[in-house]
C-alpha cells in the first residue's frame, strides 16, 4: 500500500520554494534543472511532477530509456492524484485534463469531468472554462447548454479571458443564446 503524505501548508511552501530554485537553475542550465527537478519529483514534490509531465508532453528528453520515461510517467500521475486528493485545485485541474487525453492514466472521460468539476468549484479559472467546454459537448456528463452557461459566467466573473472569448463566440454564432453582433463584438473589444 501507498503511503499518503499530507501536504500541509509549511510543506507546500517548502516545496514551491525548492521547485522556483530549481526553475532557475533550468533556465540558466537545462540539463542540471532537470536533474533537479528528477530528484525533487523523486522526494514527492508535486509541482516538479507537473513540470516533468510538461516536458515529456513537450518532448523534452529527460530519460535515456523508455522504461525511464514511463516511470517518471507513472510517478507524476501518482504525486498529481495525491495533491489532488489533498485539495488542490489545479493539481486536480492537470489530472482531469490527464484523464482526458490518455497519454499518462487510461483515458477516462467521466473522471476527467469530476476532477475539473472539482477544481471548478474550488474556483480556478481555467477549469471552469474548460468545464463549460465538456458540458456544452457532452464529454463525461451529460449535455447542457444552461451548465456550460453558468460556468463561463462564473469563469468571465472571475476574469478568465478564454471564458470571454468564447461567451463572444457564443453571441456571434447563436450557441445558447440569440445571435447579438453588437455583444459579440462588445466581448471581443473587453479581450483587449
Amino acid at each position: 500500500m501507498e503511503e499518503y503524505i499530507i501536504l500541509t501548508a509549511s510543506r507546500k511552501k517548502r516545496f514551491a520554494a525548492q521547485y522556483r530554485r530549481a526553475g532557475r537553475v533550468f533556465l540558466r542550465n537545462k540539463k542540471r534543472g532537470l536533474r533537479r527537478m528528477i530528484a525533487l519529483c523523486k522526494k514527492g514534490n508535486p509541482n516538479a511532477a507537473v513540470f516533468l509531465y510538461h516536458c515529456m508532453l513537450h518532448g523534452m528528453s529527460i530519460a535515456q530509456k523508455d522504461e525511464e520515461i514511463e516511470n517518471f510517467l507513472r510517478m507524476s500521475s501518482f504525486m498529481m492524484k495525491r495533491a489532488a486528493d489533498c485539495g488542490d485545485d489545479a493539481f486536480r485541474y492537470t489530472l482531469g485534463r490527464q484523464y482526458e487525453e490518455g497519454k499518462t492514466v487510461a483515458k477516462d472521460p467521466e473522471k476527467a469531468f469530476n476532477y475539473v468539476l472539482l477544481a471548478a468549484k474550488g474556483g480556478y479559472r481555467a477549469a471552469m472554462s474548460v468545464l463549460s467546454l465538456y458540458y456544452e459537448r457532452g464529454f463525461g456528463t451529460q449535455n447542457s447548454v444552461e451548465k456550460s452557461m453558468y460556468w463561463q459566467q462564473e469563469g468571465i466573473r472571475l476574469g478568465c479571458l478564454y471564458c470571454k472569448k468564447e461567451m463572444g463566440k457564443r453571441y456571434q454564432y447563436g450557441k445558447g443564446v440569440p445571435v447579438d453582433h453588437a455583444l459579440a463584438e462588445e466581448t471581443f473589444l473587453k479581450l483587449r
